[in-house]
């Protein structure tokens, strides 16, 4: 499996449930990991259509953040 293909059925995944939860609540928070490897992931879900972005409240985690050098 290619990593875009994997990226698009991550992407698919967390679509379904960011509008279920959406559905449930009225809203839903969601935390996204930064790095490369997340690209296709990304590119694949901001293409998914009728996600509720609006009702989304979305946080990027940083890794780097409190790691001391």
């Amino acid at each position: 499996k290619t990593k875009e293909l994997l990226g698009a059925v991550a992407a698919e995944r967390v679509a379904a449930k960011i509008k279920s939860i959406v559905k449930e609540k009225g809203y839903a928070r969601v935390i996204f990991a930064t790095g490369a490897s997340q690209f296709s992931f990304l590119a694949s879900l901001i293409k998914i259509p009728n996600i509720p972005w609006d009702k989304v409240e979305a946080f990027h985690l940083d890794e780097y953040v409190g790691i001391s050098d």
